[in-house]
């Protein structure tokens, strides 16, 4: 079957490794991420923030492996903080500074990456979470790249139409822009999807790269979640026996979803399923070995 694939569409052969884990942040670690919330912590976690590596080399030779970290996280406030994590990984993997990516799925409904938050903000708790989040992110890393065994990555481009164009110019002022759906404006909906299979055909890791800001849950959202890559990850895990999907975020600065801004947590698994299931469709053929 490998090989009937391996014509079919574009593929890479190389040694594959991952692995995941958790990185919810405890409800003391400060979660505000945007201006019109009330609130500072979280009250409640909606679905578990996860870290997923990835470990990539090649199969005739020694050379050093290629890691990449996709985690459930916004943004980092602080340069430092960014640096200070890439350079734990680097010291304690002993990779080249070139082979390690370290992606953040930008979710705004986790926790605030920042060393040296306001005392308000319960700084010692922030400081607390990115230290066990290095720790998991080299212990994670690490069984990624004692995992890897000899893989055949697929690779197939989709479409999704989860992301619509949310810069709009205000009717009243034509230089002011209204950051909401915008139904005349064209989205990019391209989904880029990949499949390892290992030696005998299991599925060792699915990518899903798509562009859709994850702006689902906003202000008056008082749980820590993932938004809608929770719920897209496991619709795709349980197709793929539980393998890990590891999503990366596009470019993404004018998409998100028509519907957002919202409370709920109910819309953002709605959310995660529409591109779960684009995804699968998209995935599927590399699965069964026929084309449609």
């Amino acid at each position: 079957m490998i090989d009937r694939l391996h014509q079919q569409f574009p593929s890479l052969r190389s040694r594959v490794g991952t692995s995941r884990w958790d990185i919810t942040p405890s409800l003391d670690v400060a979660a505000r991420n945007w201006g019109a919330a009330k609130h500072l912590f979280a009250t409640s976690v909606h679905r578990p923030l996860t870290g997923t590596a990835l470990a990539l080399s090649a199969i005739e030779d020694e050379s050093p492996a290629l890691l990449l970290f996709s985690l459930d996280l916004g943004w980092w406030l602080r340069h430092a903080d960014a640096e200070a994590l890439r350079e734990r990984i680097l010291r304690e993997l002993e990779l080249p500074a070139a082979n390690v990516i370290i992606h953040l799925t930008h979710t705004h409904a986790g926790p605030v990456l920042d060393s040296d938050a306001p005392p308000e903000s319960n700084p010692q708790a922030g400081r607390a979470y990115l230290e066990q989040l290095a720790n998991s992110c080299v212990q994670g890393g690490r069984a990624a790249l004692a995992n890897q065994e000899a893989a055949t990555t697929l690779f197939r481009t989709g479409r999704c139409g989860l992301a619509t164009g949310r810069d709009l110019i205000d009717p009243d002022q034509s230089d002011r822009y209204i950051t909401g759906f915008n139904p005349g404006a064209p989205a990019d909906d391209t989904l880029l999807t990949a499949l390892s299979l290992n030696e005998e055909g299991k599925a060792l890791v699915t990518l899903i790269n798509y562009a859709c800001h994850p702006t689902t849950l906003a202000w008056d959202n008082t749980a820590i979640s993932p938004d809608f890559p929770g719920a897209m990850r496991e619709l795709i895990e349980k197709e793929t026996d539980q393998s890990p999907c590891m999503f990366l975020q596009g470019a993404s600065g004018e998409l998100a979803p028509a519907e957002q801004y919202s409370g709920d947590p109910a819309l953002a698994d709605r959310h995660g399923r529409e591109l779960g299931h684009a995804s699968l469709s998209t995935l599927c053929p590399m699965m069964s070995g026929h084309t449609h």
